[in-house]
C-alpha cells in the first residue's frame, strides 16, 4: 500500500536535474550575473523618462496579483506533501532537519524545480521600480541594496539548494518563502492603488525576520554536523551568509521604519 506522501506526488516524467533548464551551477551564476546585467539595461532604456508610468502600474498589478496566487499555489502544494511525509515518517522532530536521507523532501522535486524557477520571475519586480524611477541600480541606500542582493542571490539560495536537497531542512526555505510572500504581494497590488493600505506595511517587515530566524534555528543541526545530517558544506556557509545577510538588513530597515514612523506621530502630535 502507498504511504500518503506517495499518493499525493505529483507524477512526470522528469529529467535528471542537471539536464532542466538552468539545472546545474554555472547557469546559477550566469543568471545572477544576467540579473545585474539586465538592470543596467533596462535603466538605459527607462532613461528617466515617466511616459510609461500607467502602463508600468498595470503591469505591476498584474505581476503582483500574480505572484500572490502562486505564493498561496506553492505554499499549499508544499505544505501538503510536507504534512504527508512528517504523518509517514510518525512525527520526527530531529529527523525534519537532520536526516541524510532527506525523507521530508519525498515527492517535492516539482514543487522545488519551479519554485526555483520563480525566483527569475520576481526579477520584474526590480525591474518595475527602475522603470518608476527608484534608485535601485545602482543602490542609493540600504533598502535598494538589500533588494538587489535579496534577487542576486535568492534563486540559489531559496531555489537550487532546496531543489537540489543539498540540505536536509531545504525545504524550510520555500515553505517560509512562500508563506510571506502571499500578504507581501497582495500589499503591494493594493498599495498601487490604496495608499491608505501603506499603514499596514508595517507588519510585512517583521514576518520576513521571523522566517529567516526559523530557517537559521533550523539550520543548526546541519551546522554541527553537515555529513551526519546528509548536508553538503558549501550549501551550509551560503545559507548562513545569506540568511545572516537578509536577516541584518532587513532588521535595520525594519528599525529605521519604526524610528521614522515614531518621529511623525510625535511631530503630529
Amino acid at each position: 500500500m502507498r504511504s500518503l506522501a506517495q499518493a499525493m506526488e505529483l507524477k512526470g516524467d522528469w529529467t535528471p536535474s542537471d539536464e532542466r533548464l538552468l539545472g546545474d551551477d554555472q547557469s546559477v551564476l550566469l543568471m545572477a550575473f544576467a540579473y545585474l546585467v539586465s538592470l543596467s539595461v533596462v535603466k538605459a532604456a527607462a532613461g528617466g523618462s515617466t511616459k510609461l508610468a500607467g502602463t508600468v502600474k498595470t503591469i505591476s498589478s498584474v505581476n503582483n496579483v500574480i505572484m500572490c496566487l502562486y505564493s498561496l499555489y506553492s505554499f499549499v502544494g508544499i505544505s501538503l506533501i510536507l504534512a504527508a511525509n512528517w504523518i509517514d515518517d510518525g512525527f520526527p522532530v530531529w529527523k525534519a532537519v537532520c536526516d541524510t536521507e532527506h525523507s521530508m523532501s519525498r515527492g517535492l522535486d516539482f514543487w522545488m524545480y519551479h519554485f526555483y524557477i520563480s525566483k527569475f520571475w520576481e526579477w520584474i519586480d526590480t525591474w518595475v521600480m527602475i522603470i518608476k524611477g527608484k534608485g535601485v541600480w545602482p543602490p542609493e541606500n540600504s533598502q535598494f541594496f538589500l533588494h538587489v542582493f535579496h534577487h542576486c542571490v535568492t534563486a540559489s539560495v531559496l531555489g537550487y539548494v532546496p531543489w537540489k536537497q543539498e540540505l536536509p531542512m531545504a525545504y524550510l526555505g520555500p515553505l517560509t518563502n512562500s508563506f510571506v510572500h502571499i500578504p507581501m504581494y497582495g500589499y503591494y497590488c493594493i498599495t498601487e492603488h490604496w495608499q491608505g493600505a501603506r499603514m499596514y506595511g508595517v507588519f510585512i517587515t517583521p514576518s520576513q525576520i521571523v522566517q529567516f530566524l526559523i530557517v537559521m534555528v533550523g539550520l543548526i543541526p546541519s551546522t554541527l554536523n553537515p555529513e551526519g545530517c546528509g548536508a553538503t558544506k558549501r550549501s551550509v556557509v551560503w545559507w548562513w551568509f545569506a540568511y545572516s545577510v537578509w536577516l541584518a538588513l532587513f532588521t535595520m530597515m525594519f528599525l529605521k521604519k519604526k524610528a521614522a514612523r515614531a518621529t511623525a506621530l510625535s511631530k503630529a502630535n
